[in-house]
């Protein structure tokens, strides 16, 4: 019985951490970019675009990235 909620507790501590990378990489690039935007008063209209974008690609990379070292880890 022990081993089985070793296991079970080992399942939701990987599924957690998983979790929290791939959000740790939406909200940290998205979050930077209205950081940057606040910060050089960016007040283009198509600047904050361009940002919010690149934060996009930075985000697929970085959850791409997660996946695929998930995948080695099974």
């Amino acid at each position: 019985m022990k081993e089985l909620d070793k296991k079970e507790k080992d399942w939701k501590v990987i599924a957690l951490v998983f979790y929290a990378k791939t959000t740790a990489w939406i909200l940290i690039p998205a979050l930077l970019s209205l950081f940057v935007k606040n910060f050089f008063n960016l007040n283009s209209q198509f600047i904050f675009p361009i940002l919010i974008g690149l934060s996009f690609g930075v985000s697929c990379y970085g959850i791409f990235k997660e996946v695929k070292n998930y995948q080695k880890s099974l």
